[in-house]
């Protein structure tokens, strides 16, 4: 167990180091304290941030909070890039699904996905196009201290 924005500290310093035209903002409120292999958390939110670049976002923030009313600590990754259409969202986490070309797996949300159904908690998507793109880790109750 760590405080989360710890551990996603050094993920967040090298995805701005890689990504230097990419602005990051983090805020993390209440008790981020949750039990996870964070090596794989970071996994999810370092493909999380790289897509959103990748997709033409400036700016990024991440915001982590308590919801006593969903009994959760949810994570969200907003970013200000061209949004995904409806008919990219209802497939982007199918295995090999891309929009980025050959040389490209598509694996890379499947398997974040994936990671992140493992710990027992959810990964949502909500896009606007022209505005961008909100993905949601949301942990459970139980895998907070």
């Amino acid at each position: 167990t760590a405080p989360l924005l710890d551990e996603l500290a050094s993920t967040i310093e090298m995805f701005r180091y890689q990504f230097k035209g990419v602005q990051v903002s983090t805020d993390f409120q209440g008790n981020s304290i949750i039990q996870a292999n964070f090596g794989e958390i970071n996994q999810v939110v370092l493909n999380l941030l790289v897509n959103a670049a990748q997709a033409g976002a400036t700016t990024i923030s991440i915001e982590g909070r308590e919801d006593a009313r969903e009994n959760i600590f949810f994570v969200a990754v907003h970013d200000n890039g061209p949004g995904i259409p409806q008919k990219i969202i209802e497939r982007m986490f199918d295995p090999f699904f891309t929009t980025k070309g050959a040389g490209n797996s598509g694996l890379g949300l499947s398997i974040s996905k994936g990671i992140i159904e493992k710990h027992g908690a959810h990964l949502d998507v909500k896009s606007q196009l022209g505005f961008g793109t909100t993905f949601t880790i949301r942990f459970p109750r139980g895998y907070q201290q």
